[in-house]
């Protein structure tokens, strides 16, 4: 799981640098939509996530709600389930 770990890490920094592309491009122009580049980007890290999330949802199995970490699964349950 280590390696999954990292390649999530390295996903999480992408999206971060993505969303920040995303905010300075629709603050710079007046448009209203966002373009469908960015939608594309966006279902992507979405896909990514919930992905991630079903793996680890499948290897813990009922520790992923009682394992040490269980706080943080909780929230990347919310957050998946609220993208």
């Amino acid at each position: 799981m280590a390696c999954l770990d990292c390649l999530v890490a390295f996903v999480v920094l992408l999206n971060g640098i993505f969303i920040g592309v995303q905010t300075d491009y629709m603050a710079r122009t007046s448009h209203d939509v966002v373009p469908p580049a960015f939608s594309i980007c966006e279902i992507i890290f979405c896909v990514f996530f919930v992905s991630e999330l079903v793996v680890r949802l499948g290897n813990e199995r009922f520790a992923f709600f009682r394992g040490p970490g269980w706080r943080w699964n909780i929230f990347d349950l919310m957050l998946g389930t609220l993208q």
